[in-house]
């Protein structure tokens, strides 16, 4: 036989390969000759998706994958163009504009950044806005108060007065007050408004059927009273010290000056003092009531009602008198004039009588005159 070899072996049905054949039949054969792979009207640019079971051909849509460094004219990425299973490369020269940036700034301080100046910086500080830089400040250097800090005063939104206050709130009381211990507060829940100090007011106070009490002095007109500090018995009066305390006093108690005689009417001379009148009273005869001076009636009617004789209405004087009884009506100028009338009303089955007389031996008569008064010439004259 000579010197044989493998390869001049015919094949045939032996399963025996030598590394040539082996490559030969390789290269022969398809990627679709595979058993679990199928592939169907491929199309250039397709790939190979597992299905489960089977390596069929897929579209990159069909896969669900984009295709790298492909174009967005909107500029934005659909959840479905970048899956959490696969990723999208952007290249640097496709970006415009580009920022500057640390690929890693774990580890850098803050102060690395451009616009942060940090200097001697203590704990607490805060960094702040300059305008063009954040600067490390302390609260006093950026204008905050801590935590749990004490307002003097708080301006509210809508005024610009800076000493006005807002309502404190006391929950144990339920007070509300205009500043902390203030003096005045109110109790929505009692509706007691209390004030400790002065309250001023220029309107009119209205309670309604309330009640006002006050267990201090009270001022009225500039002047300030004490008041008791108990009711009075029964008819007193409240008097004052003239210095503002008030007490109570027995009424008719009060103290009135002056003097006077026994038997006259007395008359206040002054606001508190009384004095004798004209008038005076006679209890042992004669005239009960003496006026020792003139009575002025003006429009006034005297009347004397009785069923006998009334003596002595008008008399000068005693029986040992020696003055005069004048009767005089008008005022006697030239335009004022007055008559004196005597009339005694007449009745139907009695006439009225005006009587004259003069008592018997006096010696006396009736005189008329020119003058009306007993100083001018007689006109006519009846003697007694």
């Amino acid at each position: 036989l000579g010197t044989r070899s493998t390869t001049d072996l015919s094949e045939g049905s032996n399963l025996y390969y030598t590394n040539a054949r082996a490559d030969a039949r390789i290269a022969a054969a398809d990627l679709a000759d595979i058993g679990n792979v199928t592939i169907t009207s491929i199309a250039s640019g397709e790939i190979l998706k597992w299905n489960g079971s089977l390596w069929i051909n897929n579209t990159l849509a069909e896969a669900g994958i984009s295709a790298v460094g492909h174009t967005h004219d909107d500029r934005y990425y659909t959840e479905t163009e970048i899956s959490t299973s696969g990723q999208s490369n952007v290249h640097w020269d496709n970006i415009t504009n580009e920022p500057s940036f640390l690929l890693n700034i774990t580890g850098e301080p803050l102060s690395d950044l451009s616009d942060v100046t940090i200097t001697s910086i203590a704990s607490g500080e805060i960094l702040k806005w300059s305008g063009s830089a954040w600067i490390n400040n302390t609260l006093a250097e950026a204008g905050i108060s801590a935590v749990g800090h004490t307002h003097t005063n708080i301006t509210p939104a809508d005024s610009t007065d800076a000493s006005s206050f807002i309502a404190m709130f006391d929950s144990a009381t339920g007070d509300q007050a205009i500043k902390t211990d203030g003096g005045l507060t109110y109790n929505a829940t009692t509706g007691v408004l209390t004030a400790t100090g002065l309250v001023l007011g220029s309107g009119n106070l209205d309670m309604g059927t309330n009640n006002i009490t006050n267990v201090g002095t009270t001022t009225f007109n500039t002047v300030t009273y004490t008041w008791p500090g108990s009711d009075g018995g029964v008819d007193n009066v409240l008097t004052t010290n003239g210095s503002g305390a008030l007490s109570w006093t027995a009424g008719g108690g009060g103290a009135l000056g002056g003097s006077g005689t026994a038997g006259t009417i007395s008359k206040w001379s002054a606001v508190s003092t009384l004095t004798d009148s004209f008038i005076s009273e006679n209890t042992s005869g004669g005239a009960n009531i003496v006026v020792a001076g003139k009575i002025n009636l003006s429009g006034v009617q005297v009347k004397f009602t009785s069923t006998g004789v009334i003596n002595n209405i008008l008399t000068s004087e005693t029986n040992t008198g020696t003055g005069s009884l004048r009767i005089q009506a008008g005022g006697g100028s030239a335009t004022y004039g007055g008559s004196v009338i005597l009339y005694a009303n007449a009745h139907a089955t009695k006439p009225g009588d005006v009587f004259l007389g003069i008592s018997s031996g006096s010696g006396g008569s009736f005189r008329f005159g020119n003058t009306g008064t007993d100083t001018g010439s007689d006109v006519f004259t009846i003697s007694s």
